[in-house]
């Protein structure tokens, strides 16, 4: 599950199409292990989703 003592803000820059994300942890895992275990339940939220809708259209 998402540590909720993570912090990530997301900062617009002066190019137009260009993010930086800035993450805070308590050191438990490293920056990239977050953000990927974040895309990895997304991935499954959203699979569950459009399993949903796809009853939906039933």
């Amino acid at each position: 599950k998402w540590n909720s003592a993570n912090i990530s803000v997301l900062t617009e820059t002066n190019k137009e199409d260009e993010r930086v994300l800035t993450i805070e942890s308590t050191g438990a895992l490293k920056p990239e292990q977050i953000i990927l275990a974040g895309v990895d339940e997304l991935s499954n939220r959203l699979s569950e989703f459009k399993e949903i809708i796809g009853q939906l259209k039933e």
